[in-house]
């Protein structure tokens, strides 16, 4: 029986692998004759292409010929130049033509290109072709395809005496162009494409089709004009009955080939399993621990020498079983002292199986936690609700790429049972059966996790508060090595916590005095020497890693454990730079300020002084009969006081009194008429770099030249030598980074340079206090004044020099822009004579009024002098009521003791809102005189002033 069944399952399987052989052989076969049936209906459709292609040639060349005699018939001809010939010839022509050629339509046209006769009832506007026009300018035959009509068209010129007189222009059908191939048989399929595109085919090419295409030949002109090509095919049911045929044969064969394959298989398995059966009974007969031998069996020497091997084997197995029975009894002793070991730890010990995860030991600390678990899954019974292994087993890590055991793995884990932390140390391990097994050491850490995370919450809050301190932090132990820094006191020094620690605190926290640059006595050795609270001294200067300085405030303190022994020191410290500037800033804030009251104070009542000295001295050069010697003498005095007049201004200006009296004016000039003034006769030379289309600004135009006069003499006073000053403007769209001033689209910057001697590097910080100068014969209030200029116009002035190498000085003014520019104020008028006029003088001081009463007079005006507001008001109503009404009135603005001109105006309104009223004034905390018109007067005239500008300012007001 088993003979049988050995014998079938080798029939079976010779058959199944001669069968398959022969089936990839017969595949073969056919691929190969199916791919050579392909290629050779391929072959003859490429013939009868050829074939076509030599057809249709000689077709076009037939109809080619055909139209070139048509159009050189002297009929034809005479007919184009004869009109009356037209309808007498050309028609029958025509007929015959078509009737003789199989053409579709003719027509023939003018040199114009006018139609004279067509086949066609409505032929196409042949006027619009180019092509056509280019045939009858040419005088040159033309063939085209029109695929929309499916129309080949020949074009020929009629010539006479070489001249074009019109054309003939045939069309040929397509269809019938193609069906001129009479060898195509009626199954093939024949598309015409141009440019791969189908535009005529013999019948529907949608089914299944094997097809050939073919672009014409260069022998054949005609077709390669027309841009044409051919595609033929066959259906593939054709193919597909010759694959069939071949097919069928082939099947023939393989049965054949399976029918002898099954008889040969039958035969050879026969020959094999016999002895092969032999052989296992006889194994199965013997005794594994006897010397009985198993052959000869008396077949082929192959399986003879097989039953030699089964001797052999059968001696060695002898030998092996006696060997491991002694070596089973010296693992059961190992394996008993690994368990006695194994229960006297104090921790949860199981070995599983690596593959199966069976637990085949665990030890009585884990028997007491656990249970007894052995031969159970581990998954199942040390972890709760596991489908499965372990998302977390470490099988995969304790073997390597080879399969061998690695080194020992440590790590942590809760047990999702009882909730508990152990650290397990898990190894790969060979067992006493020689299989691979997990062996793992769980110790219960859950006290210790415990610990570590309320150190780890400390940490955490010990780490917030640090990060949440607004000062820098740094921490060192008691050697002075830095421990922690925050955040703060990484952005401070540079240093980050990790390349900080454990560094020296000299190296990371680097400070120097800030006058003498030495280094600074460490806070910790201060600390550490006293154990108290120190802190830093004034001037101290951080270094950066970077290289960045600052000026910090700190405070160090020992840190005690808690037997107050000093363990390490804390240090905690803040930028003050912008803190210290500031109190600089306010510091020289109010410095300026207290200079400003106080030169506000002395213009005040200087100015009161010099307008009578210079009003009077004014008023005594009128006199004709001083002598010149008088006259000269006055003229001096009258120079001396408007110096004195323009040092008040000064300080005026520098005061909180001087607010600029704005109208829109050219810069450009302001910079030359004050440039040239000062420069005027010395030997330095002025370049200016002013764009035509530099914008307008409304400024006070005396305080402007101020500046410019201010800034181009300092230069002058630096070149003693002579020298170059550049001067440079430009309309800004947009201030330079870091520069704050008062919102505007538009300004004009003002760039001075000199190539005198520069300035010391500590001067540049105090160049704008008053005061301050480097000059021996000088006030100090020049460029003091000059930046109070430019900070009233809403400005900003700054400063660069290098010593031996010149000084520039940057000024930024806002300008009216493109879009706001107005015409520039007109230059002064010349004085003209008014008629006499009733002007009302109120000023406090007697003098004043004494003064303004003789320059009115001699002006020929009446004059009305009133000491305050009050009386102001009563005469003027007083005046109004009888009809000797005052035409002028000056009014003081400060009256001490009494009503000023900013009140008395609002009264004098009331009474006649037409009234004339202007201010006059040496000097006033409030913008008046610069707004003049918002508070009701005006005009406004400053004092002192001299005899022509009192006059002026009344001509301009009653003009």
């Amino acid at each position: 029986m088993k003979q049988k069944s050995l014998q079938k399952v080798l029939t079976r399987e010779i058959t199944v692998f001669v069968v398959v052989v022969m089936a990839i052989v017969l595949g073969t076969v056919a691929i190969m004759m199916t791919s050579e049936l392909q290629r050779e209906l391929k072959d003859s459709m490429a013939s009868e292409v050829f074939h076509i292609e030599e057809v249709l040639e000689n077709y076009l060349t037939f109809q080619k010929e055909n139209i070139a005699g048509f159009s050189k018939n002297h009929l034809v001809t005479n007919s184009l130049i004869d009109s009356s010939g037209r309808d007498k010839y050309l028609p029958s022509l025509i007929d015959s033509f078509l009737e003789a050629r199989k053409v579709a339509a003719l027509t023939v046209v003018d040199f114009e290109g006018k139609i004279i006769l067509s086949s066609m009832e409505q032929p196409p506007d042949y006027l619009l072709a180019d092509r056509l026009r280019l045939v009858l300018e040419a005088g040159r035959s033309l063939l085209e395809l029109d695929t929309l009509r499916q129309r080949i068209i020949f074009t020929e010129p009629i010539l006479f005496y070489q001249t074009p007189q019109g054309a003939v222009i045939m069309e040929i059908d397509l269809e019938t162009f193609v069906k001129q191939s009479e060898s195509q048989k009626k199954d093939l399929y024949l598309g015409v494409l141009r440019q791969k595109e189908i535009i005529y085919t013999t019948q529907p090419s949608q089914g299944d089709f094997i097809k050939v295409r073919h672009a014409f030949s260069s022998n054949s002109l005609y077709l390669q004009e027309l841009g044409i090509s051919l595609e033929i095919g066959t259906h593939k049911s054709s193919y597909l009955n010759l694959v069939k045929k071949v097919l069928s044969q082939l099947s023939l064969l393989a049965l054949i080939i399976i029918l002898l394959s099954v008889l040969l298989a039958e035969r050879v398995a026969g020959g094999i399993a016999k002895p092969i059966l032999t052989l296992c009974q006889r194994v199965k007969d013997e005794d594994l621990l006897t010397n009985q031998k198993y052959g000869p069996l008396g077949t082929n020497n192959e399986l003879d020498e097989l039953a030699e091997a089964f001797d052999d084997r059968n001696l060695r197995l002898s030998k092996e079983l006696e060997e491991r029975h002694r070596a089973e009894q010296r693992t059961a002793l190992a394996f008993e002292r690994f368990k006695v070991v194994m229960d006297g730890i104090d921790a949860l010990v199981y070995v599983a199986d690596m593959e199966t995860y069976e637990i085949l030991f665990i030890n009585k600390y884990g028997q007491k936690q656990i249970g007894e678990v052995t031969g159970k899954i581990c998954w199942q019974q040390l972890q709760g609700k596991q489908g499965g292994p372990c998302s977390f087993c470490t099988n995969d890590k304790l073997l390597d790429a080879d399969g061998y055991p690695t080194d020992v793995l440590v790590w942590e884990i809760q047990n999702s049972v009882d909730h508990k932390w152990y650290q397990c140390r898990d190894q790969a391990i060979r067992w006493t059966d020689n299989r691979l097994v997990r062996i793992e050491i769980a110790v219960d850490i859950t006290q210790q996790k415990e610990t570590e995370e309320a150190l780890a919450d400390e940490k955490e809050r010990l780490a917030v508060t640090l990060r949440s301190i607004g000062d820098g932090v740094i921490t060192t132990d008691t050697d002075g090595n830095i421990v922690l820094i925050n955040k703060v006191a990484e952005k401070l020094t540079g240093w980050s916590q990790q390349e900080a620690f454990g560094r020296k605190l000299e190296e990371v926290f680097h400070i120097v005095n800030e006058k003498t640059r030495q280094p600074c006595e460490s806070p910790v050795d201060k600390v550490m020497a006293t154990g108290m609270v120190v802190g830093l001294a004034n001037h101290t200067v951080l270094i950066a890693k970077d290289g960045r300085e600052m000026i910090i405030a700190d405070s160090g303190a020992p840190i005690r454990d808690r037997e107050s022994r000093i363990i390490g020191t804390v240090l905690v410290f803040r930028d003050t730079t912008e803190a210290v500037k500031m109190e600089k800033q306010v510091l020289k804030s109010k410095k300026l300020e207290s200079v400003g009251v106080l030169a506000g104070g002395i213009a005040h009542d200087f100015n009161n002084m010099l307008t009578a000295i210079l009003g009077n001295v004014n008023l005594a050069l009128i006199d004709d009969t001083l002598t010149e010697k008088t006259k000269k003498l006055l003229t001096e005095a009258e120079k001396a006081s408007i110096r004195a007049k323009d040092l008040t201004q000064q300080l005026l200006t520098f005061s909180k009194g001087g607010e600029p009296v704005k109208q829109t004016a050219s810069i450009k000039e302001i910079i030359r008429d004050s440039a040239n003034f000062i420069l005027h006769g010395s030997s330095i030379a002025c370049s200016y770099d002013i764009p035509e289309d530099l914008w307008s600004a409304e400024v006070d135009k005396g305080q402007i030249s101020q500046v410019i006069q201010n800034i181009i003499l300092n230069a002058k006073q630096a070149m003693p030598m002579g020298g170059n000053i550049e001067v440079s403007c430009e309309n800004v769209l947009s201030l330079p980074t870091g520069m704050v001033m008062p919102h505007n689209d538009s300004y004009i910057s003002i760039c001075i340079q000199d190539s005198g001697i520069g300035l010391q590097e500590e001067f540049i910080e105090n160049i704008f206090d008053p005061y301050f100068t480097t000059k021996k014969e000088g006030s100090g209030l020049g460029l003091a004044v000059t930046q109070s200029i430019v900070n009233k116009h809403d400005g900003h002035i700054s400063v660069q020099s290098e010593l031996g190498k010149g000084t520039t000085f940057t000024i930024y003014l806002p300008a009216l822009g493109v879009s706001q520019q107005r015409k520039i104020a007109p230059k002064e008028k010349a004085l003209r004579q008014i008629k006499p006029l009733r002007v009302m003088v109120m000023d406090d001081d007697e003098q004043i009024r004494e003064l303004a009463m003789s320059m009115l007079s001699v002006m020929g005006h009446e004059v009305i002098p009133v000491r305050d507001g009050d009386e102001a008001i009563k005469i003027f109503a007083d005046r109004l009521t009888t009809g000797n009404h005052i035409d002028i009135i000056f009014m003081d603005l400060t009256i001490p003791g009494g009503m000023g001109g900013k009140e008395a105006v609002q009264e004098i309104l009331k009474l006649d809102s037409k009234a004339k009223v202007i201010v006059s004034s040496g000097y006033s905390y409030d913008p008046i005189l610069a707004n003049y018109s918002e508070y009701g007067f005006c005009s406004a005239i400053v004092k002192p002033f001299r005899l022509r500008e009192l006059s002026k300012v009344i001509d301009e007001l009653m003009t």
